[in-house]
């Protein structure tokens, strides 16, 4: 009896450490397979489908939320693409789409988790997609630490990410991104109470005359001395040229070497007047992004008309 009551305790303390060792020994892919599965079923995440390409060896999970009709496309294209996304653990998350502006090569992109998403799952340009990164797609064992940014180790991301489709469609004779950027703009003013702009029909350019002067208008030709401050869409400052004086200009230019924006809407102004204009990407800094201006940018500039010189 008690060399039975032995060989039990032997065989259960076995089984304790066969149990422990196992969790211990659980691989990288195991343990974001199941910090997947376990956000799925918290969050109600009933449209989650696994990525199966490649073998099914990336452990993404995703749902398309609309797709595209433009170019499939492939490593060495251009994209531009807006995202969000947050940890699992929600200890960190970026939600401003106009930060959130990425526009590259798609051979180039990064995190790889993002490349391989795009171009194996999203697939085609216009298509927004939801995406459950596993950790060792992101940041890997050690996460992320810069500044504000701080992402623990072994954390899957909970992104979002919307493919822009920049193309012209020749037939459908649609300029894809400046719908997009009209969009944009238009969500832009309801989200900041804007009202009373018209927009040209023809460029796209959203602009109000908020005090109207009684000078002069500036042609393509002028020379004009402004004061303005310009915005992103976040209405983040990126450039300024202010000063106490409304009667003194603190920047001058001639209208012919500024945006496009700029021409177009300081015609629709007198000296004296301050105007904001609201600017689609193709008309302002388009492709090119620049350390405070990302690439496909809407603009806002609010601008007082000093002098015009012709």
């Amino acid at each position: 009896m008690k060399r039975i009551f032995y060989t039990l305790i032997i065989l259960l303390a076995v089984g304790l450490s066969s149990c422990k060792k196992g969790a211990e020994n659980q691989t990288i892919k195991e343990f974001d397979e199941n910090q997947i599965q376990g956000y799925i079923l918290q969050n109600h995440l009933t449209n989650m489908q696994r990525d199966k390409s490649n073998g099914d060896t990336t452990g993404i999970y995703y749902e398309i939320l609309s797709k595209g009709t433009g170019p499939v496309i492939d490593y060495p294209d251009k994209v531009s693409y807006v995202y969000s996304f947050h940890t699992f653990d929600n200890e960190y998350s970026t939600t401003d789409t106009i930060a959130n502006h990425t526009n590259g090569f798609l051979g180039h992109v990064t995190p790889n988790a993002i490349q391989l998403s795009l171009k194996n799952i999203a697939q085609t340009k216009g298509t927004k997609v939801r995406l459950l990164i596993p950790s060792r797609l992101a940041f890997g064992r050690d996460g992320y630490f810069a500044g504000a940014i701080h992402i623990n180790g072994n954390e899957c991301l909970d992104y979002t990410i919307n493919l822009i489709d920049q193309d012209y469609d020749p037939v459908k004779k649609i300029n894809y991104q400046s719908l997009y950027d009209d969009i944009s703009i238009q969500k832009y003013m309801a989200a900041n109470n804007l009202t009373g702009f018209t927009k040209s029909t023809k460029s796209g350019l959203w602009y109000k005359e908020t005090t109207v002067g009684t000078g002069v208008v500036p042609t393509i030709n002028s020379v004009v001395g402004v004061q303005y401050t310009g915005y992103l869409f976040n209405n983040a400052i990126f450039d300024q040229q202010v000063n106490d004086d409304a009667t003194v200009a603190a920047y001058s230019t001639s209208l012919y070497s500024v945006i496009t924006g700029w021409q177009e809407g300081l015609t629709h102004a007198h000296v004296g007047s301050r105007i904001t204009l609201l600017v689609p990407s193709a008309l302002a800094y388009g492709d090119p992004a620049s350390s405070s201006i990302p690439a496909f940018s809407c603009l806002r500039f609010d601008i007082l008309l000093v002098s015009v010189t012709n």
